[in-house]
């Protein structure tokens, strides 16, 4: 059976790869990149944001981000874009995440760049030196301290996972697929009688629906799955 609602999202969340394809153009595009011009524009897609901060009124575009980051906090929740400083929603200033262009604007990034390892005013007057400008050191103070110190760490090579420019209608559909995954109510029991772990139990389920196309076989497979089951469980008793 199709489920419907996982098949919409995942044509919409393929609209991503178009969004952010340089070839492509259009006002639909174009319009997008407008309305999150206060949040850097497309570089939203890569934060850690809070789509109720962000004002945006189209339905299309709301739910897109919506799913965009649902799907990427369930399959990819500790990835780097959590330590992305701006549009952050564990980084608030007066309540709200923030974005600052001219920070932006000279490659400070991710919550490293603001130079944890030294003073606040070490770590001011090093980017100053650097080329920051329209900024004073309470500003820069001010976004520091906001940084939850979880995420005052240098950034490792993490591995990316969700990867929107490369990412199409059927990856999606499997990400959404496996999140409504309800295991089996024999899951547990098999495990403990036979001692498997989860994969081993997967492939024993998985297994009628590769070695057979017709449902009525696949039928008499599982029903031999369990008729072996209960033999072996005789049998060791």
């Amino acid at each position: 059976m199709i489920d419907y609602e996982t098949m919409i999202t995942a044509l919409r969340l393929s609209w991503l790869m178009r969004i952010t394809d340089e070839d492509l153009s259009g006002f639909w595009k174009s319009y997008f990149n407008y309305l999150l011009d206060n949040q850097g524009g497309l570089f939203l897609l890569q934060c850690n944001y809070d789509v109720n901060q962000i004002n945006i009124s189209p339905t299309f575009y709301q739910d897109l981000l919506v799913w965009w980051s649902n799907i990427r906090e369930i399959a990819d929740p500790n990835n780097v874009y959590k330590y992305i400083t701006w549009n952050n929603k564990e980084i608030k200033i007066d309540g709200k995440s923030v974005f600052y262009k001219h920070y932006f604007n000279m490659n400070i990034k991710y919550t490293n760049d603001l130079l944890f390892d030294k003073s606040n005013i070490e770590s001011f007057n090093v980017l100053r030196s650097e080329g920051l400008t329209r900024s004073n050191f309470l500003v820069c103070t001010g976004l520091r301290q906001s940084v939850p110190l979880k995420l005052r760490i240098d950034i490792s090579n993490f591995k990316v996972i969700l990867d929107w420019e490369s990412l199409k209608c059927h990856d999606y559909n499997c990400f959404l697929i496996k999140q409504k995954l309800e295991k089996p109510s024999k899951w547990v029991k098999l495990k403990k009688e036979f001692s498997l772990d989860d994969n081993q139990v997967s492939e024993a389920f998985l297994l009628p629906v590769r070695v057979a196309n017709e449902p009525y076989l696949r039928s008499f497979q599982y029903k031999m799955l369990n008729l072996f089951c209960l033999l072996t469980t005789a049998c060791v008793k």
